[in-house]
């Protein structure tokens, strides 16, 4: 095997200083809730540097809550995380602010203003303004109807979307403090309307208000990373999502 030559990185990290940094991944902590029937996040500490000289901590948290990327087998026969080499969670990203809809769907024609940007990214990233106490469960947030993510699947450039609620679908579930927000059926169908098109999701982003903060814009482009855990054939995995602008 012949030596590679080594690569003056310099230029690489001079680059990297131009742009700013945002964390849209949600601050995990015991006992947090983010998907109201999902069991809690646990954390408990395994290892004492009093007693061990090391510190460890044991985690239990599902695939699919808090910030978490959807693999299209969470929904249909398509790949688990795993089969997705890393560039795929890597993303020219088109991140819309919709946090001034009048109703809780977003709905194709609210999209359409964006329509040429979003034939630009690979991914849209949905601002809704989605916020919760870390311990409470909340049953209500803006969410794409089955028609809105079938218009964002035509998009042969996309890759993936992405939101700050916990579902990109609103909630269909049964419990005595809240009814449904659509049907189970249509909840799906949202996810499926995506999934099929091998179109990633990612849902419970956070703090996507500091893009916005300050101005009037009611869309950014970026660099968005969100990189899962390797966990083979698995429907999905936590993430750590990073957005990245240029500095004005």
């Amino acid at each position: 095997m012949r030596d590679l030559p080594n690569k003056d990185t310099s230029q690489i990290r001079e680059f990297l200083r131009n742009f700013e940094y945002y964390d849209f991944s949600m601050p995990l902590t015991h006992n947090a809730i983010m998907w109201p029937t999902m069991p809690p996040i646990r954390i408990n500490k395994i290892r004492y540097k009093e007693r061990d000289r090391s510190e460890a901590h044991e985690i239990c948290i599902t695939t699919q809550d808090y910030t978490h990327i959807d693999a299209p087998s969470h929904m249909t026969s398509g790949n688990s995380i795993d089969k997705f080499t890393v560039d795929r969670f890597v993303t020219d990203a088109l991140l819309i602010n919709v946090s001034n809809g009048g109703q809780m769907q977003i709905l194709v024609n609210e999209l359409k203003k964006f329509e040429e940007e979003i034939a630009k990214a690979t991914s849209v990233i949905l601002y809704t303004g989605f916020k919760k106490p870390y311990n409470i469960p909340v049953y209500d947030w803006r969410y794409l109807t089955p028609d809105s993510a079938r218009y964002l699947a035509s998009f042969n450039n996309l890759r993936l979307v992405g939101i700050d609620s916990p579902s990109i679908a609103g909630w269909s579930g049964t419990v005595e403090v809240a009814t449904p927000r659509m049907s189970r059926d249509d909840a799906i169908l949202t996810h499926v309307e995506l999934m099929k098109n091998d179109i990633l999701i990612v849902e419970g982003l956070y703090n996507l208000e500091a893009v916005f903060r300050g101005t009037k814009i009611d869309f950014v482009t970026g660099i968005f990373i969100v990189m899962p855990l390797n966990l083979v054939g698995l429907d999905g995995s936590p993430v750590r999502a990073i957005f990245m602008r240029f500095k004005e």
